[in-house]
């Protein structure tokens, strides 16, 4: 039976006998070595416990199962020590940390905090500081290959983050901490690193002490809870998961092992998600581009329009990107209203995306995606998500395929650059003289003229089966 060695730079084959006994007695050591070092350790000094640091690298197995002075084991140890996290066992070499932390529910994503993992490349380190100006300070060993510690200065968008537990960054803005705005009077909860708003002290057992921070302080805080955040609204108990700004209802802890760290937050700020001023920092649906994967069926998806567009295959996004684990019941009942409308059950009118591979761009209305044959036919370039072509290929199909119609539903109206407006009734799209035919006018989608002109035939032309004038 192999064991595999784990490090950043891959795995290397080793002799079931020799690799026990080495970790046998090299376990026994680290954990005394572990024991005797002070804790908390000091960011920005190499206190990696001195039995693992003066022994030649890879000669050692520190408490978590990883070789010394390799990234996973200065990393585990900072966790251990500065964030009062234990890393699980030997879960692999640097470059699977955030799939297996992303599968066990963590947060992973672009945005770095205190105390988070940074990774790429194969490569792990600890996130000492996040900068003000697209930076972040990070420790780490091994970086140059000489089992050695480091501390630097780097780009934010150089590497991923995993959200394990990270620290407070100061100022009274942990988890949990009550902050008043200085300037309104305000009082907010913070939660995932950004300020929730507190309507009434009602559900947290009376007034609380909360820091004063200066309006524009609080502006600087992130506007909306880190991807993967936990909450429990205080008056009906509800759970939900933040992806992409927005809170997804969690409708049993089974979906993640058990029980997870939650911060109670006024449930009012649930339920005017997507609101402005107070309640604009929990969005109503994940913004556009949040990629999640239920904890059940693993399937992957991407928001467009507040809907979730199923991924096939990660070829078409170059490579496996960060995602946020769901429960799968958020998807499923998209759209049922209650607990479950913060996600959206096809894309809202309007929204745009290119499939990939193809590049085609696709307009939704009423569900479906009708394509865009030159940005010049709706205004001139504009923003797009970019999903799997296969979620619009498939529209209409049966699960996972559900999120985006066909053809767009009945009574749908489109407007064209003609200025002529279209009813859609049983998948054509018919001319309407007048608004009194419709009962008044509505509201319209701006589409492509040509969507009408070729209606009827197939390929991208096929998400309306006719046109009537």
């Amino acid at each position: 039976m192999p064991f595999w060695r784990r490090h950043h730079r891959g795995l290397e084959m080793l002799t079931w006998r020799s690799s026990v006994l080495r970790m046998l007695g090299a376990a026994l050591i680290g954990l005394v070595a572990l024991m005797a070092v002070p804790v908390p350790a000091l960011a920005g000094t190499d206190d990696y416990p001195a039995e693992w640091r003066n022994a030649a690298q890879d000669s050692r197995i520190d408490s978590w199962g990883y070789y010394n002075r390799e990234c996973t084991s200065f990393v585990a140890w900072r966790l251990h020590a500065r964030n009062g996290f234990e890393m699980p066992r030997a879960i692999g070499n640097a470059g699977t940390w955030g799939s297996w932390f992303s599968t066990h529910g963590y947060a992973v994503n672009g945005n770095p905090a205190a105390g988070s993992i940074a990774e790429s490349s194969g490569h792990v380190a600890w996130v000492e500081a996040v900068n003000g100006d697209g930076t972040i300070t990070i420790e780490d060993y091994n970086y140059n290959y000489q089992g050695t510690y480091g501390e630097r200065r780097v780009a934010v968008s150089a590497y991923n983050y995993i959200h394990a537990k990270d620290i407070d960054a100061g100022g009274g803005t942990t988890d949990g901490a009550f902050v008043r705005d200085a300037d309104t009077s305000a009082v907010y909860r913070i939660v995932g690193g950004a300020p929730v708003y507190v309507s009434t002290w009602d559900g947290f057992g009376g007034a609380q002490p909360a820091t004063n921070l200066s309006h524009s302080a609080i502006l600087a805080l992130p506007q909306y809870p880190r991807d993967g955040t936990f909450v429990v609204g205080t008056s009906r108990g509800e759970v939900y998961r933040f992806a992409g700004g927005a809170p997804l209802y969690v409708s049993t802890w089974s979906a993640f092992g058990g029980p997870q760290a939650v911060t109670a937050v006024d449930q009012a700020a649930i339920d005017n998600a997507g609101g402005i001023d107070v309640w604009s920092h929990v969005r109503a649906t994940p913004a556009d581009g949040t990629f999640v994967a239920g904890v059940v069926r693993h399937e992957v998806y991407r928001f467009a329009g507040g809907a979730p567009l199923y991924v096939s295959t990660w070829s078409v996004f170059g490579s496996p990107q960060p995602t946020v684990g769901v429960d799968d019941a958020a998807l499923d009942n998209a759209g049922s209203g209650g607990v479950w409308n913060h996600v959206n059950a096809v894309p809202a009118d309007g929204t745009l995306v290119n499939g990939s591979p193809t590049g085609q761009v696709y307009r939704f209305a009423g569900g479906a995606p009708l394509y865009v044959s030159s940005w010049s036919a709706i205004g001139g370039p504009q923003p797009s998500t970019t999903v799997d072509q296969a979620a619009l290929d498939n529209a209409g199909g049966a699960s996972p395929w559900g999120h985006a119609h066909f053809y767009p539903a009945d009574g749908t109206l489109v407007d064209t650059q003609d200025g002529r407006v279209w009813q859609v009734l049983a998948h054509v799209a018919h001319y309407v003289h007048s608004w009194d035919e419709v009962g008044g006018p509505k509201p319209t989608t701006h589409i492509d003229l040509a969507d009408i002109t070729n209606a009827g035939q197939s390929g991208v032309w096929s998400h309306l089966a006719g046109s009537v004038n």
